[in-house]
C-alpha cells in the first residue's frame, strides 16, 4: 500500500501557492492528503482524492493555534494514517509540531523564504508571529528536517539559529514544456506575483518609463493582486505608461501570458522587515517555457540564473539597469535566442519537477525510518542536488543576507508569551542531543560569517 504524506498549510491553499499543490501531484511514492485550519478564499483545487481535514470551528482553531489541542482535527487526520507530515513554510512547522507528535510521526517542514528572511522584530508584530518565535527552539527539536528551497534561505536558517544537520537545500521545480516553443512578436513585458514590497513592481514602472521612451509599442501587463495594487496603478497612469493590471489570475491564465509575451520581469528586492524571495518559481516556469528573463542579483535568484547566460541580472533596485535589460530583450534577437536555449537547458537539467520530487520522496523515506542526517558544518553542499552558484562565494556585510536580528532570550520570549510554552519531549525515533536554549544553540551552530560555504551573495557584482 503507497504510504501516505500530510500536507500542512494553515490556509489551504491561496492561490499564489501552485508550487505546493504542484509539488503534492507530482509525488509517485507517497500519496497527498492535506490538512490545515481553514481553506483560502479563494482556494485552489487540492491533488487529493481525500477531502483535507480542516478545523471545524473558530473555536477549534484557536485551541490548536495557541494550545496546539485539537481531537477533531487530530482524529480527522489519524484516519488517513499519514507516515509523516511536510510542512510548508516554518510557521505553519511550528504549528504542526502537535500534530506530529499526537500521531508519533516524523515532521519535514520546507523554508521557502519570507519565514526565516523576516527579521524577528518583524514576527513580533504578529499574533502568528509571537506564536512562532515561543515555538521556534520547539520546531528545531522536533523537526526531522528542514528543505530549503535555495542556498540563500539554508544561509539565513543558519544565521536565525536552525540546526545545520537537518538543513537541505532542494528547490521545488516545474515541469518544462515538452520543446522549446516559438516566441511571441512584439513587445510585451509581463510581471507576474504578489503586488507587495519585495516584488519590485515599482522599479518595474520606472523602469518601464525608460523603455518605452525607446520603444514606444512597448507594453506592460501585470498579472497579481495585493496590498500595493492600488498605488501602482495610480503611479502607473500618474507616468503615463502602457500598462495593464490584470488581477489575480489561474494558472492556466498565467501559461497563456507568458505564451503571448515577449519576456518576464521579476525585479525583486529586500524588503525592510527583511523579507525576501527563497527562489520566485515564476522565474523557473518561465525559463521552462522558453520565455527570456530580466531579473535581480537577489537572494536564490544568481542560483538560478548566471547573467548573459540563462538571463539577465540588475542590482536591486537599480531601474536603469533593468530598463536596458528589457529593451535587449525586446529588441536583440541573438541574444535572446541564446538565453532561451540555455535557460530551457537548465531546468530540464536541474529544476525538473519530477527529479526534484523524486529527491524530496527520498528525504521522506529517511525522515520515516528516522535516519536523516544533513551536512556536516563544514561541508554545507555535501548532500544538496542543486550545484553551486557560478562565481566564488564570499559573505558580503552589504548584501541582503548580512541582516541581522539578535535572537530573543528564551526568558524574554517566555515572559511574552508564558502560556504558548509547548513541552519539548524527543519523539521515540530520535536520537540526536540537541541544544537547550537559543543560546546554546547560538553557540553551537555556525554563522554564515564563520562558514562562508553556507552563504549565497556574490560579492563580486
Amino acid at each position: 500500500m503507497m504510504r501516505r504524506v500530510l500536507v500542512y498549510r494553515s490556509d489551504l491553499l491561496p492561490p499564489s501557492e501552485t508550487f505546493i499543490a504542484a509539488q503534492a501531484h507530482a509525488l509517485r511514492r507517497y500519496a497527498p492528503v492535506f490538512a490545515g485550519l481553514r481553506r483560502s478564499v479563494p482556494t485552489l483545487a487540492l491533488p487529493s482524492a481525500a477531502s483535507p481535514s480542516l478545523a471545524r470551528s473558530a473555536g477549534e482553531r484557536l485551541l490548536f493555534q495557541y494550545f496546539g489541542r485539537s481531537r477533531g482535527l487530530i482524529a480527522q487526520v489519524r484516519a488517513h494514517a499519514p507516515a509523516l507530515i511536510h510542512a510548508h513554510f516554518a510557521l505553519d512547522g511550528a504549528e504542526a509540531v502537535p500534530l506530529a507528535q499526537a500521531l508519533g510521526i516524523p515532521l519535514v517542514v520546507t523554508l521557502h523564504g519570507y519565514d526565516v528572511m523576516c527579521s524577528d522584530k518583524t514576527h513580533r508584530e504578529t499574533r502568528r508571529g509571537r506564536r512562532y518565535l515561543a515555538r521556534r527552539e520547539n520546531l528545531w527539536r522536533m523537526a526531522e528536517c528542514f528543505v530549503c528551497v535555495s542556498h540563500a534561505v539554508r544561509a539565513r536558517a543558519l544565521q536565525q539559529g536552525f540546526p545545520a544537520d537537518k538543513l537541505q537545500v532542494l528547490p521545488i521545480g516545474v515541469r518544462p514544456e515538452p520543446c522549446l516553443r516559438t516566441l511571441a512578436p512584439g513587445d510585451t513585458v509581463l510581471f507576474v506575483g504578489r503586488l507587495v514590497h519585495k516584488k519590485g513592481c515599482a522599479i518595474l514602472l520606472d523602469a518601464m518609463l525608460q523603455v518605452q521612451r525607446q520603444l514606444p509599442h512597448a507594453k506592460l501587463r501585470v498579472a497579481g493582486d495585493g496590498p500595493e495594487r492600488r498605488s501602482l496603478e495610480s503611479k502607473a497612469s500618474a507616468l503615463g505608461l502602457c500598462a495593464e493590471f490584470l488581477g489575480m489570475r489561474s494558472a492556466a491564465e498565467v501559461r497563456l501570458e507568458m505564451q503571448q509575451a515577449r519576456c518576464l520581469a521579476a525585479p525583486s528586492i529586500t524588503a525592510a522587515s527583511g523579507d525576501a524571495e527563497g527562489l520566485p518559481i515564476v522565474l523557473c516556469e518561465a525559463l521552462g517555457m522558453g520565455l527570456p528573463v530580466a531579473s535581480t542579483w537577489h537572494s536564490g535568484i544568481p542560483e538560478l540564473i548566471e547573467h548573459r547566460v540563462h538571463g539577465l541580472l540588475a542590482r536591486e533596485g537599480d531601474a536603469a539597469t533593468l530598463a536596458q535589460h528589457l529593451v535587449e530583450l525586446c529588441s536583440n534577437d541573438s541574444l535572446v535566442q541564446s538565453l532561451r536555449e540555455a535557460g530551457y537547458a537548465r531546468i530540464q537539467q536541474h529544476f525538473h519537477l519530477d527529479r526534484q520530487t523524486a529527491l524530496l520522496e527520498s528525504l521522506y523515506d529517511e525522515a520515516v525510518a528516522g535516519q536523516r542526517r544533513g551536512p556536516a558544518a563544514s561541508d554545507a553542499r555535501a548532500l544538496t542536488p542543486l550545484p553551486p552558484p557560478f562565481a566564488p562565494l564570499e559573505w558580503d556585510e552589504e548584501a541582503t543576507l548580512s541582516v541581522r536580528s539578535r535572537m530573543p532570550s528564551r526568558r524574554s520570549l517566555d515572559a511574552e508569551l508564558p502560556s504558548m510554552k509547548m513541552h519539548r519531549e524527543e519523539p521515540a525515533h530520535s536520537t540526536r542531543k540537541l541544544p537547550a536554549n537559543a543560546a546554546e544553540a547560538a553557540g553551537k551552530y555556525p554563522t554564515p560569517r564563520e562558514h562562508p560555504q553556507a552563504a549565497c551573495v556574490r560579492k563580486d557584482r
